[in-house]
């Protein structure tokens, strides 16, 4: 479906489109490579997965089906906007081994 897109500059006075999702049905999060997502695309899939939670969730929770819910939110854990570090709602940020060598590297330049 398409929508008067809500840009940040006015050109000319025109009018521009976007697309909004008909379906709110989550990506698969095992085949997403989240190291090489820019953080403007993962602040965009972490907002697509909450209209995910919002909308079709609140649909699956009126209709009785919690095994399908419990799926849904299971797909749809927030994560974390920088690259380099993941996360699943209240789950430990694991960070890369480059990024540990290198802060390690950092510290034993500070301390010692």
């Amino acid at each position: 479906m398409s929508k008067i897109a809500d840009t940040p500059k006015n050109f000319d006075n025109m009018t521009f489109m976007t697309f909004e999702p008909v379906t709110f049905v989550p990506f698969e999060p095992n085949l997403i490579k989240y190291d090489d997502m820019s953080i403007k695309q993962r602040k965009w899939l972490n907002a697509y997965n909450k209209r995910c939670r919002e909308t079709t969730g609140a649909e699956l929770q009126a209709r009785g089906e919690q095994q399908a819910y419990d799926w849904l939110m299971s797909k749809t854990e927030p994560f974390s906007n920088v690259p380099g570090c993941m996360n699943a709602g209240s789950k430990t940020v694991t960070v890369t081994m480059t990024s540990l060598a290198i802060i390690t590297t950092v510290l034993q330049k500070l301390l010692f």
